[in-house]
C-alpha cells in the first residue's frame, strides 16, 4: 500500500507541475503577441487550453484513486505525512467502486485531451512553410515531439481501462484476469510516460 500511496503522491505532483506549465506556456504565448504587435496563434491558445483541462482532469482521478481518510491511526492501513501533518488512510480495497470508475473516466478524457493537444501541435507545425535549415531543423523536432506525446496520449488512453473496477467489468470471480490487466495497464502507462519524457527532452 505504501507504493500506491507514492504512486498516487507523484501522480499529484506531476499533474500540478503539468497544470502549472501550461498556464505559463498560454501566458507566455499571449505575451509574445502583445510584444510583437500581433494577435496570439488560436490553435497554441487552444493547444495549452487542452493540456491545463487535461491536467486538471489528470488531478481529479488521482484524487478518486487516493483511500478514504480514517480518523484514527487504529483504523488506517497507512500514514502519510504532508506538511508536517500525519493524515490515516485506509487501504486500497476500502475505495468504492463507483468512485475508481469515476477516477478511471476522468483519466481517459484527460489521456484524450492530451492526445488532441499532440494533433493540433503536429497539424500547427506542419503547416509552416519557412525553408533555411535551422527552420526546418526546428520543425521536424516539433513534429516528433508532438508524434511522441500523441503515442503517450494513446498509451494513456489504452491502458486506463486496465484499471477499472472488477464488478462493473464482470470479473470479480477471475482475480487472476483483473491482475493481468492491471499489470498491462501499468505496463502502458510506464510506455506512456517514456514517450513524454523523451518528447520533454526533445524541448529542451
Amino acid at each position: 500500500l505504501q507504493s500506491y500511496i507514492e504512486g498516487i503522491n507523484l501522480f499529484f505532483a506531476g499533474s500540478a507541475v503539468y497544470t502549472v506549465l501550461a498556464v505559463f506556456a498560454a501566458y507566455e504565448i499571449v505575451e509574445d503577441a502583445k510584444l510583437s504587435g500581433r494577435e496570439a496563434p488560436p490553435a497554441k491558445l487552444v493547444e495549452q487550453a487542452l493540456y491545463l483541462l487535461g491536467s486538471v482532469f489528470f488531478l481529479l482521478g488521482t484524487a478518486e484513486f487516493t483511500p478514504p481518510a480514517e480518523s484514527s491511526a487504529e483504523d488506517a492501513a497507512v500514514s502519510v505525512s504532508v506538511l508536517g501533518r500525519t493524515f490515516f488512510l485506509g487501504s486500497a480495497a476500502s475505495i468504492p467502486e463507483d468512485t475508481l470508475a469515476m477516477g478511471d473516466e476522468l483519466f481517459i478524457l484527460g489521456s484524450f485531451l492530451f492526445s488532441v493537444a499532440a494533433f493540433i501541435s503536429a497539424i500547427d507545425v506542419s503547416g509552416e512553410s519557412t525553408g533555411d535549415e535551422v527552420s526546418v531543423l526546428q520543425r521536424r523536432t516539433s513534429v516528433a515531439v508532438a508524434s511522441l506525446f500523441e503515442l503517450g496520449g494513446v498509451a494513456f488512453i489504452i491502458g486506463t481501462p486496465c484499471f477499472y473496477p472488477a464488478g462493473p467489468m464482470g470479473m470479480s470471480a477471475c482475480p487472476e484476469g483483473t491482475e493481468t490487466l492491471t499489470r498491462v495497464g501499468a505496463a502502458l502507462f510506464v510506455a506512456g510516460s517514456v514517450f513524454y519524457t523523451i518528447g520533454s527532452l526533445l524541448i529542451l
